[in-house]
């Protein structure tokens, strides 16, 4: 229609325009590149990562710590494009189907999806396998997450989530959790193999994968120090501000000199956690 062409129109004269061009990822720059025109020197990935207080000494809460019992957990927004809702039918799975109740299933966030996550739960009588915090300050996060066994992603594969990553799936891997997510472009990009992938967004393929790492500890501590791993060697913010600072070294050379008052140094990571 009108609307989406002109978007499109002025999303293609900003890109080829612009003297640089900063996005999150690469699945993002090709958009940049193939679909706007852009100069592909010109576009430059600084990528999100988790934020410092995920990356030191976390103690884990103890409230889903049980003997025999093992903590799935979810930290992040609650949209309808996060999919949540998978993660609630994938509990009815492993009751339903795989006779599984040595676990609880943790949600932690709000959103406008909070509401309709806690009927389906009642509707798909799991209610009792699942804990919903609801919104909680972000210095508790790294608590929630050192306390679970195993991370679920549950962001469904499509048009969108294939182009973003998820920062949930970094906080997992920085406190060295598996993931369980569904096969996007990013997911593998981010995680590799410290996460398992359902395929096609199959929700009995995501349960199955659940399973998997329900029995088998050696592959969950093995998998988390892979992700670990990832996290201090590329996707710290202090890997991520050497890239911005490039772009701005890049800008500087074609333009006017920096000022002798100005130093570029490491900008430091906002608290923010999105």
């Amino acid at each position: 229609n009108l609307t989406w062409r002109a978007l499109r129109f002025f999303e293609r004269v900003s890109c080829r325009n612009a003297d640089r061009l900063i996005t999150t990822n690469e699945t993002q720059r090709s958009i940049q590149i193939d679909r706007c025109g852009a100069v592909p020197e010109h576009c430059y990935i600084v990528r999100n990562g988790p934020n410092e207080l995920l990356l030191g000494d976390v103690q884990p809460r103890t409230d889903f710590q049980q003997p025999g019992r093992l903590a799935l957990g979810y930290v992040g927004a609650l949209g309808i494009q996060d999919g949540v809702d998978y993660m609630v039918r994938a509990v009815h799975t492993l009751r339903y189907k795989h006779g599984r109740e040595d676990f609880v299933a943790v949600i932690v966030g709000g959103g406008p999806a909070l509401p309709s996550l806690k009927s389906l739960a009642t509707e798909l009588q799991v209610e009792d396998l699942i804990e919903m915090t609801g919104r909680i300050p972000f210095e508790s996060v790294p608590s929630y997450i050192a306390s679970f066994d195993i991370c679920l992603t549950p962001d469904p594969s499509n048009p969108y989530n294939d182009s973003c990553t998820t920062i949930k799936t970094m906080e997992y891997m920085a406190l060295r959790k598996p993931t369980v997510c569904f096969n996007t472009r990013e997911n593998r990009i981010t995680a590799g193999d410290s996460a398992l992938y359902a395929e096609n967004n199959d929700l009995g393929d995501y349960a199955e994968k659940i399973v998997k790492l329900m029995d088998d500890a050696d592959l969950r501590l093995q998998m988390g120090e892979m992700g670990r791993e990832r996290i201090e060697n590329g996707l710290t913010w202090e890997h991520q501000a050497k890239s911005l600072l490039s772009l701005y070294r890049d800008l500087l050379q074609e333009g006017s000199p920096l000022p002798s008052s100005i130093k570029l140094e490491l900008p430091t990571q906002s608290s923010t956690h999105s």
